[in-house]
């Protein structure tokens, strides 16, 4: 059965590293709450602001070390009036229970799932 997760973070500035943290963060949290072992991964996903240009997503997801063997994809965050800045959405897909995941939003992410807090 096929699992999916969503998770979100924020970075203050677009710094390089600051990304790779942020998203490094993010991934290693939703693949240990939701106790995801790569070879189980279908795929990440990822969609990243037009305010960050340092370094995209996957890219740090992989600068970060670890999940070589995961097929990564990143995409530019529609544009949308009052929509939220300098942020990284990711979408994980898994061979798992079929359950759906316990999603992870982090630093400014955190207004986009107030449900969740």
């Amino acid at each position: 059965m096929v699992t999916a997760v969503r998770g979100a973070t924020t970075v203050d500035n677009d710094d390089r590293e600051k990304v790779i943290e942020r998203v490094l963060e993010m991934v290693d949290t939703l693949f240990l709450q939701n106790q995801i072992e790569s070879s189980t991964v279908i795929s990440i996903l990822f969609s990243v602001t037009d305010d960050i240009q340092s370094i995209n997503p996957a890219a740090a997801l992989r600068a970060g070390g670890g999940y070589h063997d995961v097929p990564l994809f990143c995409s530019q965050e529609p544009k949308s009036n009052g929509s939220l800045k300098k942020a990284v959405r990711v979408l994980i897909t898994w061979n798992g229970s079929g359950k759906s995941g316990k999603p992870c939003y982090l630093h400014g992410a955190t207004i986009l799932r107030p449900d969740l807090k």
